[in-house]
């Protein structure tokens, strides 16, 4: 072999080692470069959902928004910062799972999800619920815990489907009169918040079983809360409370009714127990 071949073969060697290491470097998570259709289940009814948790995506994959008819997404445990407008076209979305990435924004094209049922986005960065939630007539659950919201939006009050309101450790000043239409609900946990007062109205809700007020600096409870007849877990410790509604007896369903961390003195202690004699009272 002349000089010059091997000049030739050496620099094809190289370059052959230079692909080689090339292809073996990993492709760099969040890059979306996924097969989607490997992530595509269906549920026992047969409704399409998809999984794509903890990928370490920066944003949802564009095959996501092909997929007809999709019931169920979960892309919760990424680092995704934004709900782009292609995923509020998915018109028979039921669920959408997105918790525990850096989303700052709910946009308010979220009215466009008219199927939408379940809506999960804890644990991100949104400041700001659009009032276009209350489009959702479907809904049954908003879970929003560990974010920055600081306004319940009164259109809240037209989500008459919903049951489940979870929005805790988040800066809340109030829980909007509006929220007394919501006559389906059954459980709202706004504890670690700074709610001062609840509303009168809140005993409208009747259909209410469990209630988290803890760690807010509620001063009263209106008298009007008596008329959820049942609850069974009404939990409203680390307050400011000094004493409960005087028809409190009413709720003889309560099986836990924590007071505790609150200023209530040993008279109206006794009261309360008297009248919850086989409850599990905690003061």
């Amino acid at each position: 072999m002349n000089n010059l071949s091997l000049i030739i073969f050496g620099i094809l060697i190289i370059l052959t080692s230079c692909n080689i290491q090339e292809s073996e470097v990993p492709k760099e998570k969040g890059h979306n470069d996924i097969n989607i259709q490997q992530y595509i289940k269906k549920d026992k009814n047969g409704n399409k959902t998809v999984n794509l948790s903890k990928l370490e995506l920066k944003s949802i994959p564009e095959s996501v928004f092909l997929i007809d008819s999709l019931f169920s997404l979960n892309i919760s445990h990424n680092n995704i910062s934004e709900l782009p407008k292609k995923l509020f076209e998915l018109k028979h979305l039921n669920h959408l799972y997105a918790g525990d990435n850096d989303i700052h924004e709910l946009p308010k094209e979220i009215g466009k999800l008219k199927n939408l049922q379940t809506l999960s986005l804890s644990e991100n960065k949104i400041k700001n619920i659009p009032k276009e939630i209350g489009e959702l007539s479907k809904l049954q659950e908003i879970t929003m815990n560990y974010n920055e919201i600081t306004i319940i939006p009164d259109e809240i009050g037209q989500n008459k489907s919903l049951k489940f309101l979870h929005m805790h450790h988040n800066p809340i000043k109030k829980l909007p009169e509006t929220a007394c239409n919501l006559d389906s609900l059954l459980r709202i946990y706004l504890f670690s918040t700074e709610i001062e007062e609840l509303p009168d109205c809140i005993g409208e809700l009747k259909e209410l079983i469990h209630v988290e007020f803890m760690d807010n600096n509620l001063r009263e409870i209106p008298e009007s809360i008596t008329n959820c007849v049942n609850l069974m877990s009404l939990k409203l410790r680390d307050n400011k409370i000094r004493s409960m509604p005087k028809d409190i007896g009413r709720l003889q369903k309560i099986v836990y009714l924590e007071l505790d961390g609150n200023p209530i003195s040993e008279s109206e202690k006794q009261r309360i127990k008297k009248v919850f004699p086989k409850k599990n009272v905690k003061f």
